[in-house]
């Protein structure tokens, strides 16, 4: 949430030092809210992109493997923890 809070502002860097995944993933999930606004509004969607079951699954794998590694507090993996939030 503090990471979508810093790009609402349009701070590309805090947002990403607080959580880079969310950065990445965010132009996905805007051309998935875009195709529903276009679909409300005109009644069509927007090209729908299907992925094959096993692209979802790795997405879904990467997604909890950065849950887990960002909380390990040692080094290399206490990089991905939000700045400012490494225990030392």
């Amino acid at each position: 949430m503090r990471a979508i809070h810093q790009l609402l502002q349009g701070n590309l860097s805090a947002a990403w030092a607080l959580n880079p995944l969310t950065v990445v993933l965010l132009p996905f999930l805007a051309y998935g809210m875009a195709s529903y606004a276009f679909f409300q509004i005109r009644g069509q969607h927007l090209p729908r992109v299907f992925l094959p079951a096993v692209s979802i699954r790795a997405l879904c794998a990467v997604i909890i493997l950065f849950g887990i590694a960002r909380n390990i507090p040692v080094h290399p993996f206490d990089l991905l923890a939000p700045a400012g939030s490494v225990l030392r």
